[in-house]
């Protein structure tokens, strides 16, 4: 008994004798682990007299897809897709562990967001867990050849309220950034004015490196965007004065902003010190993410063109910009005001 390679095949192999027979049988993946896995399978079921000869589709579980789809694709993806890929895997394993991913059905994925939102979970929150999983089974088709077809692919996504208005006022700023000195050693405030005067997305700002920053020219690359394509952005007055004055107490990292130990935070720490601080200082229903919306609404607002807010988003089409292209009743009224 054993795995071995076969020179017409790219796949792992298995080789083993029962009740007298001898078999040979493709694990139908290149992944080591993988077929180890699967190969261990196949001696316990024997020793435990389980065993019948079957489709290959009999091993290869959802913990298995999973495992190869994080060692090979997640890579491949920005730092914070890779941070959403592991907090939605917690959940996806939880419910879908050990089950053959020939046996994951619509029927069964639509159990699973039942059983989500019977948690509470917002639908936004299940259609990115649905988006990871079906990335998985596509994966699983086209390139590893594990199964015939996608069973998400039938499974239409759940509604969204894309249309929320919401952005700071300048009280609303001057009381978030008071209350939020007292948090992260003194650091929110500062990631709070980055994220209001760059529109940076949170992992672009948690990954800021000192080399990134151009005090010189005025500006900021970032390198770890959401869809992998750098940008450089002009320095906010407010944004010079941080750095400056960050610049001026001895380097501990190659971050900009860090633990005391010098690596990055977190983004679930960012996030639990932003929603203390918010709620500290009296301001309802605000995400960090709207900070982002402030950005590119306040552009907006002063007759900045949306070809230009979509760069400084990063956004590859003016499309996705226009859902932060929202208007306060005053500056609706002061386009009124020049009809003539």
């Amino acid at each position: 008994m054993g795995l071995y390679k076969r020179k017409e095949s790219p796949f792992w192999w298995i080789r083993f004798t029962h009740k007298g027979k001898q078999y040979r049988v493709s694990t139908q993946t290149t992944d080591k682990r993988a077929a180890e896995k699967i190969y261990a399978k196949v001696v316990s079921e024997i020793i435990e007299g389980k065993w019948f000869d079957r489709e290959k589709a009999e091993y290869l579980t959802f913990d298995l897809m999973m495992e190869k789809f994080m060692k090979e694709h997640a890579p491949l993806v920005s730092k914070g897709m890779q941070e959403r890929y592991k907090h939605a895997l917690k959940k996806l394993i939880a419910y879908f562990k050990d089950i053959r991913i020939k046996d994951i059905t619509p029927a069964l994925i639509n159990d699973y967001i039942q059983h989500r939102l019977a948690q509470g979970v917002k639908n936004a929150t299940v259609n990115r867990e649905l988006a990871m999983l079906s990335k998985a089974f596509n994966l699983a088709v086209k390139k590893w050849q594990w199964c015939k077809s996608n069973p998400v692919s039938s499974i239409g996504r759940l509604p969204e309220n894309n249309t929320i208005v919401r952005w700071l006022t300048e009280e609303e700023q001057e009381r978030l950034l008071k209350s939020a000195e007292s948090y992260l050693h003194g650091q929110l405030k500062d990631i709070i004015t980055f994220a209001v005067y760059t529109g940076m997305r949170e992992s672009e700002i948690l990954n800021l490196k000192w080399k990134d920053v151009d005090l010189f020219k005025q500006t900021i690359t970032v390198k770890e965007s959401k869809n992998r394509e750098q940008r450089t952005i002009p320095m906010h007055s407010k944004v010079t004065e941080v750095l400056k004055a960050k610049s001026k107490n001895p380097v501990q990292s190659i971050y900009l902003f860090h633990t005391r130990k010098g690596t990055p935070i977190s983004r679930r720490t960012l996030i639990d010190a932003f929603q203390k601080a918010v709620k500290k200082a009296g301001i309802k229903n605000f995400r960090f993410h709207d900070l982002r919306h402030t950005f590119a609404t306040r552009l907006v607002q002063q007759g900045i063109d949306l070809y230009t807010v979509a760069k400084l988003l990063g956004h590859k089409t003016i499309t996705v910009t226009t859902k932060y292209a929202h208007h306060s009743v005053d500056s609706l009224r002061k386009a009124i005001e020049k009809i003539f």
